[in-house]
């Protein structure tokens, strides 16, 4: 899994979808999918290495 800093910004402008992998939902772009990720799990980020 990669860390935010690793996410090239222009991915967001790809229409890739990105996959949460905690929960399965679908977003857009990168910025929705690590703002959703840091509301509903952000909890789960510290000492985790994946």
């Amino acid at each position: 899994m990669q860390d935010n800093s690793s996410i090239p910004k222009d991915r967001d402008r790809s229409g890739i979808p990105v996959v949460c992998s905690k929960c399965n939902a679908t977003f857009s772009s990168d910025s929705a999918y690590m703002s959703h990720y840091n509301q509903e799990h952000g909890k789960d980020i510290e000492g985790q290495q994946t």
